[in-house]
């Protein structure tokens, strides 16, 4: 998963308004999902997840810490105990 620094959170918003988030990932799977919360916890670093930016309105000062974008895509089904 790529992280990247300081990516403006304004464009992945509906209001359009706001500053960078310090760091910023898509985590494509439940796993990498896991690994950004994992290096967020080892430097200190607040999380903060992102969904689809509606009913969302960011400082201009932005975020200091990790903003995860989920994009996990589909749907997965799975059967459990015979369920």
């Amino acid at each position: 998963m790529n992280i990247q620094e300081n990516v403006p959170l304004a464009p992945l918003t509906t209001l359009k308004v706001g500053g960078a988030a310090r760091y910023f990932a898509e985590p494509k799977t439940s796993s990498e999902i896991v690994e950004g919360i994992q290096s967020a916890r080892r430097r200190g670093l607040a999380v903060f997840v992102l969904g689809g930016g509606s009913n969302l309105v960011v400082s201009d000062a932005g975020w200091p810490g990790l903003v995860l974008k989920i994009a996990i895509s589909g749907i997965d089904e799975r059967e459990q105990d015979g369920n």
